[in-house]
């Protein structure tokens, strides 16, 4: 049996054994090797042909690590003695040094809102272009997600990861519980199981953003307060509250993805159109006629012209926009929306309000008072 003590041990030795790679420099603390241990691996940061590498030792093995790397995994690389004495050679990865921080230490050091909203903004792109990829990460997580110097988002450690060629295995790995759906197994092996994680987390992030509540918990904790086992359990008022504060901001695309995790599977079927809408309907662009009116897709409202959709259909009501403007509802919540899409005025729970006509509409307070509101302030108000 390997354990992490043996592999230190060879490491921190003036003369490891080495099957192909040479030049290996483990970066020492007090005489011993730096290392973090995993549930499979243990993993250095060393010096390797003059740049700053990874060096993952494995404890067990793991059949799709070759695809999964290709050159950069040499199996049978390491000579260690295990427990009971004996030479056993180990599998290793040699990865090249991802400058930055983790999105745990990121989230604990962000100095401010618009520091969290670019967090959530860049984990937001990462997903994107995750799900247009071929493959799917397998354990999404805070400790395996690095923001970069230049604010990029990507993704470490991928024992985990689906590719097509594994298409019918089972999974080596079924993720870190606190970010995955209760029901995902290792039967559920193909492109959706970073489904439930993306939407997560891209819900966490923006909800860390914009209340305290939820970031000051993450950061005492290293942990959000929202569960994914107390969701499946109808234990939902946290995920009620987060759905409240994207509600009452207009947050659409936020507030629909948060309503997924409700989700008895852990595949996720409309979190691609939620994260990827079709913006572009048409390529005439020639159309006299081609003014925004209201529209509906997937049961939900937006607006758009003949071309593409100028508001994505992510709100549970939406009137016909008139002034440059379009009046929205949302879980519960009334908003003004211009046509690039911005919440350009929201209103309290339970505000009688109208679309703007010649111009102007008045809102009627659930306190009695009344506000006349003009199309043309709400616009300059952006502008500024």
């Amino acid at each position: 049996m390997t354990t992490i003590a043996n592999i230190v041990d060879a490491l921190a030795a003036p003369y490891t054994v080495w099957r192909t790679l040479r030049g290996i420099e483990p970066t020492f603390h007090d005489n011993r090797p730096l290392y973090v241990a995993g549930n499979a691996a243990v993993t250095f940061r060393v010096k390797h042909d003059g740049m700053d590498k990874i060096l993952k030792c494995y404890t067990r093995t793991n059949n799709h690590l070759m695809a999964i790397y290709g050159e950069e995994f040499h199996p049978r690389e390491l000579c260690i003695i295990d427990i009971v004495g004996r030479k056993v050679w180990i599998d290793c990865l040699l990865t090249p040094y991802i400058e930055g921080i983790t999105l745990d230490e990121a989230l604990c050091s962000a100095d401010g809102e618009q520091e969290l909203i670019a967090i959530a903004s860049s984990f937001d792109a990462f997903a994107k272009r995750l799900l247009l990829s071929e493959r799917a990460h397998g354990d999404l997580k805070p400790e395996n997600l690095i923001l970069t110097p230049t604010g990029e988002i990507r993704a470490i450690d991928w024992d985990a990861a689906f590719l097509p060629s594994f298409a019918g295995e089972a999974s080596p790995e079924i993720g870190t519980a606190a970010y995955q759906h209760p029901h995902r197994t290792t039967d559920l092996y193909d492109k959706h199981i970073d489904d439930y994680s993306i939407a997560f987390l891209s819900i966490f992030l923006h909800a860390a953003a914009i209340d305290s509540t939820t970031i000051e918990y993450f950061r005492k904790y290293h942990e959000p307060m929202l569960s994914p086992k107390d969701i499946i359990r109808g234990k939902v008022s946290e995920l009620e509250r987060i759905c409240d504060l994207f509600a009452r901001r207009g947050m659409a695309r936020e507030y629909r993805l948060a309503q997924m995790l409700r989700s008895t599977s852990a595949r996720l079927f409309n979190l691609r159109p939620t994260l990827l809408p079709e913006i572009t309907l048409s390529a005439d662009t020639s159309s006299e006629d081609n003014v925004p009116y209201l529209d509906v897709a997937n049961g939900y409202w937006g607006c758009r012209d003949n071309c593409r959709w100028l508001i994505e259909p992510l709100f549970d009501n939406g009137y016909e926009p008139t002034c440059g403007v379009m009046l929205t509802e949302l879980g519960g919540y009334s908003h003004f929306v211009d046509l690039e899409g911005n919440v350009v005025k929201s209103f309290p729970m339970g505000t009688r309000v109208k679309p703007m006509r010649d111009g102007a509409t008045t809102a009627y307070y659930p306190n009695g008072e009344q506000e006349y509101i003009k199309a043309e302030d709400l616009l300059q108000i952006l502008d500024k």
